[in-house]
């Protein structure tokens, strides 16, 4: 069955202020946060291919490593990493009755946070739906949301929207059925690619379903402020938006207005909206002029709505803080070591990061190596370094050995007071192999799959690695210097070119070898 679904949202958290305190309102669901055994009475936990995959994770399970149990609202919340490959996890409410109600307002939210870290050409194949049955989980009506595709959302890889302000969605089209929600993530990767890791961790906390009857005294209410983001893009415009709810039966006109404020400081911008017409039940307004926040800065949005018998206007305003962080970027861009699918005996995992923005940054350099099956971290370290702009590093961490015979999965980023600033992580996957001698190659050689490129030294030498596009302009310079002999593994971040065909040529003193390659965005 289709429904006509309009999204709302109110910035609250407990169930007690989650509603207006106007005439009778019943609790159908919630609030479920997840602090008890799991999945809760009456959910339901789908997983597949790989099980146990929804999970109650505790606030301390992950700390820094993806910031989003920052943004739960108690000591635990619902949480999905996932497997490589494809995903397809369901986590689903119990049933829901709303056949005994014939009219009146139904509405449903949680808070969610996630992070996702890929490259463009994986992360717009992954999906986080919210979805609704009406026979019990058989079938699914169109998505409420796709809260990492629709595109009325911040784009980006990191989306928010914490306690303080969760989604809030009227389901009142659905009164008069039996109706279950479900949590659906979805990533389809490309054939070939079950190898590529995708960081996507997401967090469910504080999921309530609530009915409430009409007729309360004239009210508007400010109810939730949809912009600014809690971080905007430094030096680029915007426009500041709210959603107001009006409870009376007929369309209202009412004075709205934005003022922004540096923190510490005046106000720098400030906006009224003199005679905006509020229909009945929720309206956004999205009609503010533009303002340009400065790089390095914070602010605080107030917006209000005012009507002269409005009979409580102590729900007229809301204020928001934000910032526009100037941009950081300490990125991986080649693993140095290990160099190859198979390693064998310890070695000093290393790779070679580039700040990226022009800006100097003090940042942590860290690597995780990953069992592949249990995805459980097996070492980690981490190399402080301070960065001039557009400085290359290479970070050699502490020499490891891992057990015989078993495939892992390291992975290189950066970060900053916590905050990962690496876009994106670098990971690789390999086997390894305790009991060896030391490879060298036999001789030169150079091949390319896909953006990665593998190439092979049989004596030290001075190497030059380049990218030209059909027209024999050079595109990108993977390596340009000196190397000892042995295997190497470039990873070509395509982010900045086209899709086309490509040629890598690897140029030594001794060897000259040009590789066609074909790349689809």
């Amino acid at each position: 069955m289709s429904k006509k679904i309009v999204m709302i949202a109110v910035a609250v958290l407990m169930l007690a202020t989650i509603v207006p305190s106007i005439n009778a309102q019943t609790v159908l669901l919630g609030p479920e946060g997840f602090e008890g055994s799991f999945p809760p009475a009456g959910w339901t936990r789908i997983d597949s291919p790989v099980p146990y995959q929804w999970v109650r994770w505790l606030r301390q399970n992950w700390g820094s490593l993806y910031r989003i149990e920052t943004y739960s609202a108690g000591l635990a919340y619902a949480g999905n990493m996932g497997p490589y490959g494809v995903v397809n996890d369901w986590l689903i409410t119990p049933a829901i009755d709303l056949s005994s109600y014939s009219s009146g307002t139904v509405l449903f939210g949680y808070n969610c946070a996630f992070n996702v870290s890929g490259s463009s050409y994986y992360r717009q194949r992954l999906h986080y739906y919210v979805k609704i049955s009406t026979d019990g989980g058989g079938t699914w009506d169109d998505p409420l949301v796709d809260m990492h595709g629709d595109p009325e959302f911040t784009p980006g890889q990191h989306y928010i929207h914490d306690a303080p302000n969760p989604f809030v969605f009227d389901l009142s089209d659905y009164i008069g059925e039996n109706i279950r929600i479900a949590f659906h993530i979805h990533w389809d990767p490309p054939s070939g690619s079950g190898w590529y890791w995708l960081y996507r961790p997401i967090s469910v906390d504080s999921v309530w379903l609530t009915w409430e009857t009409g007729g309360a005294a004239f009210d508007l209410e400010m109810v939730q402020i949809i912009r600014p983001n809690t971080k905007e893009e430094p030096d680029v415009a915007f426009t500041p938006a709210c959603k107001v709810k009006n409870n009376h039966t007929e369309t209202v006109e009412a004075l709205v207005r934005c003022r922004i404020r540096e923190v510490g400081g005046g106000t720098v911008y400030e906006d009224v909206l003199s005679n905006f017409p509020f229909e009945p039940g929720y309206s956004d307004v999205a009609a503010f002029k533009d303002f340009t926040p400065e790089g390095g800065k914070s602010y605080n949005a107030l917006f209000v709505v005012e009507h002269p018998d409005d009979t409580d206007p102590g729900n007229n305003d809301k204020d928001k803080n934000f910032s526009a962080e100037l941009g950081i970027d300490v990125t991986p861009f080649e693993i140095v070591s290990p160099a190859a699918d198979t390693q064998m005996n310890s070695f000093a995992p290393s790779a070679r990061y580039a700040e990226n923005k022009g800006i100097p940054t003090n940042a942590d350099l860290i690597y995780t190596v990953e069992d592949f099956g249990f995805h459980a971290i097996i070492e980690t370290d981490t190399v402080a370094h301070s960065f001039a702009g557009n400085d290359t590093f290479t970070a050699t961490f502490d020499e490891i050995s891992l057990e015989d015979g078993i495939t892992y999965v390291i992975t290189f980023w950066a970060e900053q007071e916590g905050e990962d600033i690496s876009h994106p992580r670098l990971p690789w996957t390999f086997s390894y192999i305790g009991v060896a001698e030391t490879p060298f190659a036999e001789r030169t050689s150079l091949e390319v799959v896909g953006t990665r490129v593998n190439f092979t030294l049989a004596k030290a030498s001075e190497v030059t690695l380049c990218v030209y596009d059909v027209a024999g302009n050079v595109v990108a310079t993977l390596v340009d210097d000196s190397r000892g002999p042995g295997y190497y593994t470039i990873n070509w971040n395509t982010d900045a070119v086209a899709s086309g065909v490509y040629f890598v040529r690897m140029l030594t003193p001794e060897f000259n070898a040009t590789r066609k390659v074909l790349i689809l965005h």
